[in-house]
């Protein structure tokens, strides 16, 4: 359900769109290589498309269906030169031309591998028991009809609210999904990496019934251009629609960056003191300068407007925008 990806692999997203059309008989009779480059597609690409390119977050590259070419100078032209706008950066002056063509022969390599074995990814099992070093458990299925799910939230022991990226927010009462997503939730632009983020109940959710969101919010700026950025509301549940919401922060829309992006950051946490934490992600461009995290009330109804901080969200409390304890009764 819930899908943390290290900031490392993901530029590497559109290399699904690119990938080697043929195979020698050469290589298809040799075995797969290990050692450095192997190592090396493992760290920054198998998150992506899969440890043997079966396709992960981003498309199977097992397929024949490429975008950008399907040739060995295609290939590494996109791994030199990069594709920033889908958030994979240029490489070429990180990786020397040699390793990139090393890249290249292993990923025909893998590829041959797989037409060998005919390989076949099998649907995991809806019930299974395991053992890890501490302790034994057994998972099973609690719903199921969910398309793109994104976060989940339980609001007391058999109620509980799920996120689908594509923009809908679901009730769920003792594991049965609601028929219809709750009305009232803002626009959310989709495209990309974009969508419905977290959902994260008020520590105190019994007593107020607040409930956070984290979304990447559709604006159209100042040249007339489609941008979205992550922005965080909260509202109450109400027959079956999301009502009383008010922005606990909201960026300047001169921070915004094209719609459908990639790295929006979306996590929503509340500490010990009360203080609600959203990492900014990545969205922050090379020009903007930093800004130190800001502090507002959590009950308070006035847009938090701080730029968004230029760093990952690896590093929560730089990169974070921070909103006041939030009492009881706020």
């Amino acid at each position: 359900m819930l899908l943390p990806l290290p900031h490392l692999l993901r530029p590497f997203l559109a290399l699904a769109a690119v990938a080697l059309a043929g195979t020698s008989p050469r290589l298809a009779a040799q075995a797969v290589r290990t050692g450095t480059v192997a190592e090396r597609f493992q760290l920054l690409c198998a998150n992506c498309h899969g440890k043997n390119l079966e396709g992960a977050m981003a498309p199977s590259m097992l397929d024949d269906v490429w975008t950008n070419g399907g040739d060995d100078e295609s290939l590494a032209k996109s791994i030199r030169t990069g594709f920033p706008d889908k958030g994979m950066p240029a490489w070429g002056a990180a990786i020397p031309d040699k390793e990139i063509r090393a890249m290249v022969i292993y990923i025909r390599e893998l590829r041959a591998k797989a037409a060998r074995e005919k390989t076949q990814f099998v649907k995991p099992a809806d019930s299974m028991t395991a053992q890890s070093e501490l302790h034994a458990y057994q998972l099973n299925p609690w719903v199921g009809g969910l398309k793109e799910p994104w976060s989940l939230a339980f609001l007391s022991p058999t109620q509980a609210v799920v996120t689908e990226k594509r923009g809908y927010l679901y009730l769920i009462e003792n594991g049965k999904l609601a028929d219809r997503p709750l009305s009232g939730v803002p626009a959310v632009d989709t495209g990309g990496q974009a969508g419905l983020f977290d959902v994260v109940p008020h520590p105190d959710y019994a007593k107020n019934g607040w409930l956070y969101l984290a979304f990447s919010d559709p604006q159209q700026n100042a040249e007339g251009a489609k941008v979205s950025l992550t922005r965080i509301i909260r509202g109450k549940i109400k027959d079956g629609a999301l009502i009383d919401q008010q922005t606990i922060y909201q960026g300047k829309l001169e921070h915004y960056i094209k719609a459908g992006g990639v790295h929006f950051g979306g996590r929503i946490a509340f500490d010990r003191q009360g203080y609600l934490f959203s990492p900014s992600g990545a969205t922050a461009t090379a020009t903007r300068k930093a800004s130190p995290s800001t502090r507002s009330p959590a009950n308070s109804s006035t847009p938090n407007t701080a730029p968004a901080v230029a760093m990952n969200s690896t590093s929560l409390k730089k990169a974070s925008t921070t909103a006041g304890p939030s009492s009881p009764t706020a």
